[in-house]
């Protein structure tokens, strides 16, 4: 890999850069367009020098250099030149129009964005100034890798801070770099696109490989094993890096999940790097769409409660629910004949925690989780047969202190529903 050089914007576009297929979308929105520009701008008012981060690429076989980070900055700043000089020549902005799908919405709104602040500037500064100093005196430090591997390891989240990396993103670079290198991508990022671009219709502040992730099996993973949840950060992705099949990974374990089945998944076990971990993310989200579609916790309360007044606000409920049935189908499967028992636990075991507590956060949801009697992820962990989670019963003591007490009545009400 070479050393970190300092290199200028226009020296920098004026290589031969190209959009590598397995590159996320372009995603900036105005926000981040206007952190771009105001750090541009203070450091032009002041006269000094902006190094905007790290940018690093990779030659690929047609000797042009892949962007594998800092796309999202650098088309912005090509939009940025190109409305300051249109006749300007800028190889980047003809390619990304053609090999990144679903960006052109974002690409013109940005556009205008950027048009709006030039038209502001322009009141009060003169344009060629401006337009000169980001020719000269805006930098990056250039990070060319020597393969593509080595361009994965680099991904830390930390090069850029107007659109940092995901654990996600880090994740789906790790196991692309661990694929072999003439591997047919499409299918594979057709199916990942679809997945970054759709939410579950439980909840629509993520998309579904995040939600799945960060919600659902980071979650069951801590809870399992008796642990707090937190949030899940890149330094919790080596869970889901997987193990590299190579001869010199001496582990027993390995050796014993080599054996397996790899059609078969389990959610706390490893899998192999590489094709695997998108085989394994797919089979969890299609699971956990049909455990949604089947199960609508909201729907059942509502039977149950019949009464709209009451305040369901499920959206931590809905981790503790969907994580446990996703957990134990996930183990036992679908066909057992004491699975109403189980699902029926469930749907108490969840519920309960919102008739207890006026309100309920990831805080009062992880206390509940491991000071009940019962674990119920613990205990689905280490169980080798359904019957010996038969044994559980959800905590029956909904008395709680209320400042209203029509509301402590509704709460005794539903719960004798629910017993």
């Amino acid at each position: 890999m070479h050393k970190n050089d300092t290199i200028t914007l226009i020296k920098l576009l004026n290589k031969e850069l190209s959009i590598p297929v397995y590159q996320r979308p372009y995603e900036w929105n105005r926000t981040n367009v206007f952190v771009l520009l105001n750090d541009i701008n203070r450091n032009y008012n002041n006269d000094e020098e902006i190094n905007l981060g790290t940018i690093i690429v990779c030659k690929n076989k047609e000797e042009t250099f892949d962007i594998v980070d800092g796309q999202q900055r650098l088309i912005t700043l090509s939009l940025l030149l190109k409305i300051l000089n249109e006749n300007i020549k800028i190889n980047l902005l003809d390619k990304q129009m053609l090999c990144v799908n679903k960006t052109e919405k974002l690409i013109r709104n940005n556009y205008k964005t950027i048009k709006e602040y030039i038209a502001w500037l322009g009141k009060n500064d003169n344009l060629d100034n401006f337009y000169n100093y980001l020719i000269h005196k805006v930098n990056f430090y250039l990070l060319e890798a020597k393969s593509i591997n080595e361009a994965f390891q680099l991904f830390d989240g930390r090069n850029s801070k107007y659109k940092n990396l995901t654990p996600v993103d880090l994740l789906k670079a790790y196991h692309l770099g661990a694929l072999p290198r003439n591997y047919p991508l499409k299918n594979l990022l057709t199916t990942w696109d679809k997945n970054i671009k759709e939410e579950f219709k439980i909840d629509n502040s993520c998309n579904k490989i995040e939600y799945l992730y960060n919600n659902i099996l980071f979650n069951v993973y801590n809870w399992s094993l008796n642990r707090d949840i937190k949030k899940f950060t890149k330094n919790d992705i080596y869970l889901y890096k997987g193990y590299i099949n190579k001869n010199e990974n001496n582990y027993s374990y390995i050796k014993y999940y080599k054996t397996n089945d790899k059609n078969i998944y389990q959610m706390n076990k490893p899998f192999e790097a590489g094709e695997d971990f998108f085989n394994f993310t797919n089979y969890y989200i299609e699971m956990l769409d049909n455990l949604i579609n089947y199960y609508s916790l909201k729907n059942r309360l509502e039977i149950d409660e019949n009464d709209k007044r009451y305040d369901l606000n499920l959206r931590f409920i809905n981790y503790l629910y969907y994580g446990a049935l996703l957990m134990f189908n996930d183990k036992f499967g679908n066909n057992n004949k004491n699975n109403q028992f189980i699902e029926d636990f469930i749907y108490k075991y969840s519920i309960i925690h919102r008739i207890k507590n006026k309100s309920v956060s990831l805080q009062t949801l992880n206390h509940y989780v491991l000071s009940t009697k019962y674990n119920f992820f613990y205990e689905c962990n280490n169980a080798l047969t359904v019957e010996e989670l038969l044994k559980l019963e959800p905590e029956g003591n909904v008395n709680a202190p209320t400042r209203s007490e029509k509301l402590g009545e509704m709460r005794e009400d539903l719960w004798k529903k629910l017993k």
